[in-house]
């Protein structure tokens, strides 16, 4: 039995052996396909990370921080899942033990995944949790709890008939207040503007008076 190493080196250069060639062809194929995959599963970890201690803090947790972590380390999670199961599927599974090459010269190989594909299955378990706990996590103040139902605030805006459920006709009619309520904060809005206008030109007309009394007196000018 002889023992030899081989580099990780460049997908276009044969290795000098027809069975890493050949029986490990899909292999080669999959790892060099991945490599940029797992570059970027490193680096925006860092981002995830960042996200769950905003999480952490109440006066920094709000909704977008709750939906950014929803969508993204879910998403994270399930491409993540597909590339581990593509590898080991290619490089652990898809890989016969017992080759044969042209010349009739027989392999038997012996094979495993190793440390590096341990340590992606402990980040996609990792982001697994992440994306359970960002799904079941409230935001303070607001939510239902771990309970995928419309949280109580919600429930109690829109019941009108208060028999526990919100019906089609029930959401259309908080919409319609909703947009009501917005209108009349448009309205108070332009009101205090022009208010806020016309105090400002009353209290600049103060100042000239006060800076030129006489100007203001009719029939009298200034010696």
């Amino acid at each position: 039995c002889e023992l030899r190493s081989f580099p990780y080196g460049d997908s276009s250069v044969d290795y000098p052996n027809e069975f890493l060639n050949n029986g490990l062809g899909t292999c080669r194929t999959q790892a060099y396909g991945t490599a940029f995959g797992a570059f970027t599963t490193c680096a925006t970890l860092l981002f995830a990370l960042s996200g769950t201690m905003n999480r952490m803090k109440f006066s920094a947790d709000a909704n977008i921080q709750k939906a950014l972590g929803m969508i993204t380390d879910l998403c994270g999670f399930i491409s993540l899942l597909s590339t581990l199961i593509n590898f080991g599927q290619a490089c652990n599974a898809g890989i016969s033990t017992d080759y044969t090459d042209s010349t009739g010269t027989q392999f038997t190989s012996k094979v495993y995944l190793g440390p590096g594909y341990v340590c992606y299955v402990i980040c996609l378990f990792g982001a697994m949790m992440r994306a359970v706990f960002h799904w079941l996590t409230p935001v303070p103040d607001h939510g239902s709890g771990c309970t995928p139902r419309v949280p109580q605030y919600l429930l109690d805006l829109l019941d009108e008939d208060k028999d526990g459920q919100i019906s089609w006709s029930e959401m259309k009619q908080g919409y319609a207040k909703l947009r009501r309520n917005f209108n009349h904060q448009e309205e108070e809005t332009g009101h205090r503007s022009v208010a806020r206008e016309l105090h400002l030109r009353e209290k600049q007309k103060q100042a000239a008076s006060a800076e030129n009394p006489l100007a203001t007196q009719p029939g009298k000018a200034e010696p």
